[in-house]
């Protein structure tokens, strides 16, 4: 039956994809494996077809008959020619080619026999028929004819609603009815016959085979075992003997290893190893989607892989047994989570107990119990007054805590743990009592004590004196130091403090402290290093930045090395640092967990698809020294593993050619080259070709880029889509092109995929075309040609002289309109303004007021139609400076923001006069009333060009109301007429929609402008 048992599965790290991922739904019905490894889910809303990295959606359309038949697919299967089916509820089955995607459906049509629409599954036998179990019993589907026929089913029972099919390795196939009866049809017979079994197995969701003897039904009554024999009416059906309960199994799968995974309805998922004859829980944490009671699993399936996909109410969730070498906790993250404890400060492990503090609280997790302990604090502490920084285990059962109250103590007794104020401590004001940031404990007894604001404390237990450091360095060098974040110890009594303006350290034999960067000769900043921890292993002080990398001190040769991302380092943030044996050093960052074997200078990084359930690691390391443990914490939980366990998970992804694409066409055979090792494709030298690729990776690591040569002995060069390779105006010839995916953190790299591409010449792009073709056109039109272009010229010379004229006249007209009347109007406007200073009665300073802000009005005015008039100002880049320089002015003036943004360049467009003003008026109308009338505080204006010229214009006020909004030009007032008129004459469009304000689009084709 199942194989040995082997060690239990605990706190396997399941990637969910759900609709946010690109899921039609979040209630996934089934789950298949295609013979290309493609993983596919039908949902209650559509089929989706994943490819590691994207989901495609194939959803019922009503109006599109090339679309899926059904909505809610509760089956699928691929036959032997590479066609897949679909079984949809309340329709029938779709057939989709895999080679194509293309889709056709086979509709149950109401007149036939088969009446029931209802179809629960289907199964494709040994032979390829493909057999439909339905709510009235059994019927098969000819391909061919294109028809459904109904099978008979012998029995005495009125219900025959089939919900699964197996078959036995002697090509017996069996039915399994919704309500416990089991039928079956022997291969030269042509009815289903009722096998007697007597037992009551309740409601039957699943069949799965278990050998060539036995299959597994899961039912509402538990499990039970159907023992094969060759004569099937002799075949019995008996109570499993695996341990379960009498609650609804609604699933059944088994693994690689053997291992029978079991979906309960009411305590999750489980999991039975019959080596051992132990039923396992198979609970993340007890606040875990996997846990009782949060998902109904309906489909349990094994890829080829090893990885085991779950199907339930919450998506798709999918692991790969392979990556489970780290314990997750990850209960300890979600609770500090939902009591805002925040971020993690430090990490400390005693027995089974796992105790996290965060900067707002303290979690103590008894992973035994997989439970949380309770603490209590001394009456004279506040728990919400209480800031954490650091924590220092003294023994099996105290520690002490940096607070912002002070050290405090952790104390573990019988039952639970208290915190309170240590005793030694009791009479130093400067330690009970002030904001203290990290701890150390030094190889003579001692303690230091790093603060914020009383600079470095040095506590000793034997005389109970407390010391105060403020002064580092020597003689010159000395500076008075307040704040100090961090201090760390040696084996050997070297004391070590970082602090704003770098690091200190004081020498076992010696008194003072002295900066780091007098011992060293290599430049570096240390003035801007903030650091994240501290660690003596190997001879050497690692240091580890936010965003400097690890920095490396050799005290002995007086060196200084930093390893960064260059050097094989995951990511230059750094942590967490903790010494192992054998020379190597765990480091936690951001992006990733490596070890770095220290003679070496080498890195192995462990990611995601390594089992970690988070990339980015915070502070806090600790080593269970007896068992070789380590933990570490991560943002989403903390994480253990055994030293010398470790490994990485490479599994190389399978490239797979996806769709093909030339000239922005997908080829219609396109699915076909997935068929082909060497595939190969012709194109004409002026088209392009885009090669789309599947990484069918499952691991939770999609960092992959896509590299590729045009030769074999070329150079890699890197796609800029990274699963997309475009290939254009290349030179005729033939190309030897390799493609492979890389990953950039993993350094995973997938098997090289080979195409042969020709690129072959058009004839009239060759020279020997273009040279006849030239000749051709000079003999038989030289002469028609010089006669066309001699007319053509003179056209051309008199509109030109017409056009002179016209010009010379619009500028002159412009400037008499600015040197006559804009003089006017300018002196007027100074009379009116020297006016307002003399003292007059009220009413006339009201009418001189009004006649100043009407000959301002006239200036602007009088300005735009010079403006328009200039013929230097006919382009559209002119037209854009001038509209940037009107509106950036009007809303400075209003105490209005402006965000504007627009395209880098503009075409050579020339823009008449008339057009310009009309698009000036209509920007100047939306302004105004936006000024006026919305109560806006920011206006952002938006220029797109591509074969259109739109202006989006949006601001934050109160909105414009739909009645007005959608008026018609005989509705509204004379602006809202104005502007849509205007619009109008310019053939273009406008148009106005409420969203958190008014956005107001002006939208006109560049067709419409005169190009030059």
């Amino acid at each position: 039956m199942f194989q040995a048992g082997q060690a239990q599965y605990f706190n396997l790290n399941f990637q969910n994809f759900n609709s946010s991922n690109g899921l039609p739904g979040n209630d996934v019905e089934c789950i298949y494996q295609d013979s290309r490894g493609f993983i596919w889910a039908g949902t209650r809303f559509g089929l989706s077809m994943f490819d590691g990295t994207n989901f495609r959606n194939f959803l019922h359309d009503p109006l599109d008959a090339s679309s899926l038949g059904g909505t809610r697919i509760y089956k699928i299967q691929e036959d032997r020619t590479g066609m897949l089916w679909v079984a949809s509820e309340n329709f029938g089955l779709s057939s989709i080619d895999l080679k194509t995607l293309k889709i056709r459906n086979f509709p149950i049509p109401a007149n036939q026999q088969l009446e029931d629409r209802y179809i629960n599954t289907l199964y494709i036998d040994q032979k390829g028929i493909i057999w439909i179990g339905a709510e009235t019993g059994v019927s098969y589907f000819d391909p061919y004819a294109e028809r459904y026929i109904k099978v008979q089913v012998e029995s005495i029972h009125a219900d025959k609603e089939i919900v699964d099919f197996a078959e036995d390795a002697k090509g017996i196939l069996w039915a399994i009815d919704y309500t416990g009866y089991i039928f079956y049809k022997k291969p030269n017979e042509k009815i289903f016959r009722e096998l007697d079994h007597g037992m009551p197995m309740g409601y039957v969701n699943d069949v799965v085979e278990i050998s060539d003897k036995s299959f597994l039904i899961a039912s509402s009554n538990g499990i039970f075992d159907l023992q094969l024999h060759p004569d099937p009416q002799k075949s019995t059906l008996k109570k499993s003997a695996i341990p379960n309960s009498a609650t609804p199994i609604t699933d059944l799968a088994v693994d690689k290893s053997g291992i029978l995974w079991i979906a309960n309805q009411n305590k999750g998922i489980q999991l039975y190893y019959e080596g051992e004859s132990t039923l396992q829980d198979l609970n993340e944490s007890w606040l875990s989607p996997l846990d009782p009671g949060i998902v109904i699993w309906k489909d349990i399936m094994m890829d080829r892989d090893g990885g085991i996909w779950l199907a339930g109410e919450y998506g798709l969730y999918h692991c790969n047994t392979d990556y489970n070498q780290f314990n997750i906790y990850k209960a300890i993250a979600k609770l500090n989570g939902q009591l805002s404890f925040g971020r993690y400060v430090g990490l400390s492990s005693s027995a089974n107990h796992i105790i996290t503090v965060a900067f707002r609280g303290i979690s103590i997790f008894n992973r035994s119990a997989y439970d949380f302990v309770s603490m209590r604090f001394a009456p004279e502490l506040d728990p919400k007054a209480i800031q954490y920084y650091s924590i220092l285990q003294l023994s099996s059962n105290r520690w002490w805590l940096a607070t912002s109250v002070g050290v405090l103590e952790l104390r573990k007794r019988t039952t639970d743990y208290i915190l309170l104020k240590p005793i030694e401590l009791k009479g130093s004001p400067i330690l009970e009592n002030a904001l203290v940031y990290s701890i150390a404990s030094a190889a003579n007894g001692s303690f230091w004590f790093a603060t914020p604001q009383n600079g470095l404390l040095s506590y000793d237990p034997i005389k109970r004196d407390v010391q105060q450091y403020l002064y580092f360095g020597k003689d010159s060098t000395k500076k008075k130091i307040e704040h100090l974040d961090i201090v760390g110890s040696s084996e050997e009594g070297d004391i070590v403090v970082g602090h704003h303006r770098g690091f200190a350290i004081k020498f076992h034999d010696e008194k003072e402290f002295i900066h780091i960067d007098q011992l060293f000769i290599e430049k570096f900043d240390f003035s801007k290093l903030s650091v994240y921890d501290i660690e003596f292993s190997g001879g050497y002080l690692w240091v580890g930045s936010e965003g400097d990398g690890l920095l490396c001190f050799d005290f002995k040769r007086k060196k200084l090395k930093v390893f960064t991302i260059k050097d094989g380092l995951i990511s230059n943030s750094i942590t967490s640092i903790h010494g192992m044996k054998d020379n190597q050093l765990l480091i936690g960052t951001n992006r990733g967990m490596s070890i770095m074997h220290i003679p070496s200078g080498t890195f192995t990084t462990f990611l995601k698809k390594d089992g970690l359930p988070s990339e980015e690691f915070e502070i806090g390391v600790d080593h269970d020294i007896e068992k070789n443990e380590f933990f570490l914490a991560t943002t989403k939980g903390v994480v253990s593993f055994f030293y010398g366990n470790l490994r990485q998970s490479i599994i190389k992804p399978k490239l797979m050619l996806y769709a093909v694409t030339r000239n922005g066409k997908v080829l219609s055979d396109s699915i076909v080259y997935l068929l082909r090792n060497n595939p190969t494709f012709t194109i004409k030298y002026n088209e392009s070709l885009n090669l789309e690729f599947s990484t069918l990776n499952f691991s939770n690591d999609n960092d992959f880029v896509l590299r590729f040569k045009m030769k074999d002995d070329g150079e890699w060069n890197i796609s800029n889509a990274s699963k997309t390779l475009s290939l254009f105006n290349l030179d005729a010839g033939n190309y030897d092109i390799t493609i492979q995916l890389m990953g950039k953190r993993s350094g995973i790299m997938s098997e090289q995929f080979k195409v042969k591409l020709e690129v072959s010449p058009n004839f009239f792009k060759t020279r020997l075309f273009r040279v006849l073709l030239l000749i051709l056109i000079l003999i038989l039109l030289y002469f028609p040609v010089n006669r066309y272009f001699s007319r053509e010229l003179s056209k051309q010379k008199q509109a030109l002289e017409k056009k002179q004229i016209l010009e010379q006249e619009r500028v002159r007209i412009a400037m008499d309109l600015h040197d006559d009347i804009g003089g006017n109007l300018t002196a007027l406007t100074l009379m009116t303004s020297l006016l307002k200073d003399k003292e007059v009665d009220q009413s006339r300073k009201m009418l001189i007021e009004k006649i100043g802000e009407a000959s301002d009005k006239m200036v602007q005015d009088m300005n735009e139609i010079i403006w328009a008039l200039n013929i230097t100002n006919d382009s559209l880049i002119s037209l854009m400076s001038y509209l940037r320089q009107y509106v950036s002015s009007r809303l400075s003036a209003s105490g209005i923001m402006l965000e504007f943004s627009e395209p880098l360049t503009y075409p050579e467009i020339f823009v008449s006069g008339r057009t310009r003003r009309h698009i000036f008026m209509i920007v100047k109308e939306v302004i105004s009333n936006a000024i006026k009338y919305s109560g806006t505080s920011e206006i952002d204006i938006k220029i797109v060009q591509d074969d259109h010229l739109r202006i989006i214009i949006s601001d934050n006020g109160i909105g414009m109301p739909e009645s007005l909004a959608n008026q018609t030009i005989k509705g509204g007032g004379n602006g809202m007429n104005n502007i849509r008129k205007r619009a109008d004459m310019l053939n273009a469009s406008i148009y106005f929609k409420n969203e958190k304000g008014l956005t107001v689009v002006f939208d006109m084709p560049l067709k419409s402008f005169d190009i030059k």
